[in-house]
């Protein structure tokens, strides 16, 4: 297959698109084995999922003091400044403290990181609220007890088994009256804590009793979740592209000659692609994995020529052909890495030129 790039219009595009490959994603040549708290996590997945993420929010609070359930509310540390908003009322809060001291759970520091996780997709690109699992530090009775005693929060759907469930409970009704549809949330043991739809709920707990059928990452997968996870703060991985992928390369005519042509028979040969940041206060640092099979080294010809291509733009910022120049495009075996390590400063600047 041959996918080297010629260049006609629309880099601006271009440059947004490399710009977006660049700031959503880790490193590291070699693929390190998932821990087992991630394996253990997708695990609770069903087998048919699609596409995994994963935030560390106790990493993202001590290396880039991002919070999210802090004293006073959401905390952000963005270029040597702080940038605080608080989403609940003055009551909201002094029902969260008055509920984090019965139920010794507080999120901000008991609250360790949530994966989400999706399953295939059809013909439509419509999803469903997504299925989470929370690993966090908590006691199951007392925080059970303090979510029955929640009753504008949830409502009890079976506290007498081995596994808590609770639906969340909506406004205007009665708290004791749970409906079909609305989302559970079911306390696994005193480290994990799963939230979903009924459906998703319910295949769970039937997963657990018989010990079968969740998600066993195969030696494949897990080289993908290695190159994600791999110190990461935030990263994603798509085990099985969308079905709406495979048709990009035939919704377009002729020989592929112009880079968006490139970049549909990129999309075509594209088997999975994962994607991982890692930041501090005051440095970013990214991969996009994409993973080509055979054609690995065709993917990184057209991605090397698409970044060297643009930088010849005549309208590009200083800050947007720095940013393409630094860009690191390479193969090993059958992924494609896109590398990206800047400072936050820098990004701001290269996000404000591209606007």
């Amino acid at each position: 297959m041959t996918l080297y790039p010629r260049f006609s219009s629309g880099l601006p595009v271009l440059v947004a698109l490399l710009f977006a490959l660049g700031t959503l994603a880790g490193c590291g040549p070699n693929p390190p084995e998932p821990s087992d708290d991630t394996l253990s996590a997708l695990a609770v997945f069903p087998a048919d999922v699609q596409s995994v993420s994963m935030v560390d929010l106790q990493r993202l609070k001590e290396d880039a003091g991002i919070s999210f359930f802090g004293e006073r509310g959401i905390q952000l540390t963005l270029l040597d400044s702080d940038f605080v908003f608080d989403p609940l009322s003055q009551e909201q809060r002094a029902d969260l403290n008055a509920f984090i001291e019965a139920s010794g759970f507080n999120p901000d520091t008991d609250l360790q990181s949530v994966y989400v996780a999706a399953s295939p997709m059809g013909e439509t690109v419509e999803m469903e609220a997504p299925l989470l699992v929370l690993n966090a530090q908590f006691e199951r009775e007392r925080l059970a007890a303090s979510l029955a005693d929640a009753t504008d929060l949830v409502t009890p759907v079976d506290t007498d088994g081995d596994i808590p469930v609770f639906a969340f409970a909506n406004e205007g009704r009665s708290a004791n009256e749970a409906r079909a549809n609305d989302r559970r949330i079911a306390l696994l043991n005193d480290r994990r804590i799963a939230i979903g739809s009924p459906a998703d709920i319910d295949a769970l707990l039937d997963r657990m009793q018989s010990g079968t059928g969740g998600f066993d990452a195969s030696a494949d997968d897990r080289e993908l979740i290695g190159y994600a996870s791999a110190n990461n703060a935030a990263w994603s991985v798509l085990l099985r592209m969308p079905e709406q992928m495979g048709d990009i390369g035939e919704m377009i005519d002729g020989d592929a000659s112009t880079w968006q042509e490139r970049m549909a028979r990129v999309a075509t040969v594209t088997q999975q692609a994962g994607m991982g940041v890692s930041l501090t206060s005051e440095d970013v640092q990214a991969r996009i994995t994409l993973v080509a099979g055979e054609n690995a080294s065709d993917v990184r010809s057209v991605l090397r020529g698409l970044a060297s291509g643009a930088q010849a733009y005549d309208d590009l910022s200083e800050q947007q052909r720095t940013f393409l120049q630094d860009l690191e495009i390479n193969d090993t075996g059958r992924f494609v890495h896109v590398d990206m390590q800047t400072t936050q400063r820098a990004l701001a600047e290269l996000a404000m030129s591209v606007q």
